[in-house]
């Protein structure tokens, strides 16, 4: 819209105060950091997950094979980041 791209320096100038503000008046910015963190964590995995089903649809991919290699490092990373994740969050609550 062109009231954003207008304003969008005083936008982006203002959402950092705000989210400054935040920050200092609740406080822990290092925890809700680690916390936003942890649930990228989680993202990834499903994400992950989804495109590795996803290489195998022939109505997605048409006829791109995936390597079976590809495969498997990708479900290792899978269950390498869901066992992270989860320790992360058990250590934050």
């Amino acid at each position: 819209s062109p009231k954003i791209e207008k304003n969008e320096n005083l936008l982006i100038i203002l959402f950092i105060a705000i989210s400054t503000m935040i920050f200092v008046t609740i406080g822990k910015p290092v925890d809700l950091l680690i916390i936003a963190g942890a649930v990228n964590g989680v993202i990834l995995p499903i994400a992950l997950s989804t495109m590795l089903i996803a290489a195998y649809k022939p109505t997605i991919v048409g006829d791109y094979k995936q390597p079976i290699l590809f495969t498997i490092i990708g479900a290792i990373i899978v269950i390498v980041m869901t066992c992270m994740s989860v320790q992360v969050f058990l250590r934050l609550w």
